[in-house]
Order: C-alpha cells, then structure tokens, then sequence
C-alpha cells in the first residue's frame, strides 16, 4: 500500500471522531434548550436576535462610512450652514416618525417579564461590560481625531474622508466575519486586540499607508461592539433588557464624547502619533479593568430565566 493510500485511509479515521463529537455536542446543547423552552428559531427565537445585533452594527459601520464623506462633499458644494441645517431637519423627521409610527422596542415576553431588582443583574459583570463598552467608544473617536491631525499636518486632510472610509469599510467586513463564527470572542480580548492594533497605526505618515494601518482597528470595532451588546442582553434579564440597554448606550456616548478631547490633548502635547497612542492605551486599560472586575469576586445570583439558560457562555468567558 502506498504513502497516498495510508494517508487516504488514516484522514477519514481522524476526522469521524472530531465529527461525531461535534454532533453529540450540537444535540445536546438543542436538547437542553428544547428542554428549558427556549425558542432557537423563528420570530423572537435565539438566532434571529443574534442576526439583528449583527445587522444594527454593520448599520451603524455603514453610516460611519458614508456619513462623514456625504458631508464633507456637501460642505464643499453648497456650504457647512446648509448641511447643519439639513442634518438637524433630518433628525427631526425621523425623531417625528418614530413617534407617529411607535414601534415595538422588544419582544411580547421582555413586556411581560417580571422586574427583578438591580442588585440581582447590575453586578460586577454588567459594570465590567460596561467599562469596556466605555473603552471600545473612547477608543474610536480618539482614532478619529488622530487621522485628522495626522493628515493635516502632512498637508493631507482632504483625504481623511478616504482614510474614514476604509475604516468603516473595515468594520462592515469584521463585523460580517465575526457574525460567521460558531460562538462569541471574550469582550476583553477583542477590546484588547483593538487596542494593540491601534498603537503603532501613528507610524504611518502618508495617507495610503494609514488607510493600509487603520484597517486592522476597523476590522475589530464591529465585532467588538457587536459582542458588548451581546453581553449586555444576556446578562440583564427580559424585565430590565431596556434599562440595561440603556446603560450601554449611556456608556457609550460618554467614551464617544471624551475619546476626541483626550486624543487631542495628546496630540497637541506631543505628536499626531500620540492620538492613536492614547487611543489604543484608552481601549487596553478599559479592557484590563473589565477583565480584572470580572475576576475579583462573582457576580450577584442571576435570575433563574438567565442561571438556566443553556446559551448563557458568560460563565466560559465571553465576558
């Protein structure tokens, strides 16, 4: 018998058991859901909730994408009165809408679900979460203010909009690519993964060497954002799911609105490289003390809608 034939022959052996192991695992895992009620499929089921926190990221990639470079091509064109005009009657039809509209913001069962106390759920791994949701923000728009400071310096800046662009664009594919995986990344590790990538993007000068150095940071901020909100839901049982959202976003407009001025303040300090510095050291430390609050002692006893919750993988380290 040949080499080939050996080889030919020994593959399917090695291959059969990882196969069969993966679907005992897969039908025990449905069994148990099966068993606790839970609905996997179909309207309010597992997946799609999954799929729509997906979606709303790359949503909110893709007008990070477009929106600063719509706006500064109607800027140049009919002048920046006219656009803040117009992007504040736009707000106000769409606030309009909603309110006309009044659509549902959950599902029939979080309407219903009963209110448990705070202590029960705004524990040491929803703060954690929220730290590092705090960071992933912080982080990101101190790396938008470093891009600017980086090209204007270099006499660039009418490429910043390109350099946003593949940014965003980055974020799209991450965020396709990290909804493909079979099972969520700790928040921690990809907020500091997206920190690590983010110090040394100050080393490119140029503008298509930063669009090349910026990639890796927009390839993470989906994903890891996509994850936060992940961790928010299933830490925060039905009854308080929009509170706890809440706090998310609370969390987040905060690090949006400190990221630029501390960036700034490093860049006018230092230099533009600093910006992007300070943006990932912001982004490694909110990553550190999420990881070590959830480390420092377990959180408070989940309600039993969570405690029995076969997909509930905070415990294995998706925090």
């Amino acid at each position: 018998m040949s080499s080939e034939n050996v080889t030919e022959a020994v593959e399917p052996a090695e291959s059969t058991p990882s196969k069969a192991v993966d679907d005992r695992l897969i039908d025990e895992l449905v069994s148990r859901a099966q068993a606790e009620g839970l609905q996997l499929t179909g309207e309010g089921g597992l997946l799609q909730q999954l799929t729509k926190r997906l979606l709303e990221s790359v949503q909110g990639e893709l007008s990070y994408l477009v929106g600063p470079a719509a706006v500064i091509l109607c800027a140049t064109k009919v002048g920046p009165s006219a656009v803040a005009w117009g992007l504040g009657t736009l707000i106000v039809v769409d606030g309009t809408g909603m309110t006309l509209l009044n659509p549902p913001l959950g599902a029939e069962d979080e309407a219903e679900a009963e209110r448990p106390p705070r202590r029960e759920w705004l524990g040491v791994g929803m703060v954690a979460v929220l730290t590092r949701a705090f960071g992933t923000t912080m982080l990101l728009s101190g790396v938008d203010t470093a891009i600017i400071a980086t090209l204007e310096e270099t006499g660039q800046a009418p490429w910043a909009a390109v350099v946003v662009a593949v940014l965003g664009a980055g974020s799209v594919i991450g965020g396709l690519v990290y909804g493909a995986l079979s099972r969520p990344l700790p928040t921690w590790f990809l907020l500091g993964l997206l920190g690590l990538v983010t110090l040394p993007v100050g080393l490119a000068r140029e503008w298509p060497w930063l669009c090349v150095a910026v990639l890796g940071t927009g390839l993470l901020a989906a994903p890891a954002l996509s994850a936060l909100a992940d961790a928010v839901t299933r830490l925060a049982p039905a009854g308080v799911r929009g509170e706890a959202t809440g706090l998310q976003s609370s969390a987040q407009s905060a690090g949006f609105a400190l990221g630029s001025p501390i960036a700034g303040v490093a860049v006018d300090v230092s230099v533009p490289a600093s910006g992007f510095a300070t943006a990932g050291l912001a982004g490694l430390a909110t990553a550190l003390t999420g990881y070590l609050l959830c480390r420092r002692r377990p959180s408070p006893r989940a309600p039993a809608s969570i405690r029995h919750d076969p997909t509930n993988t905070t415990d294995a380290g998706v925090l």
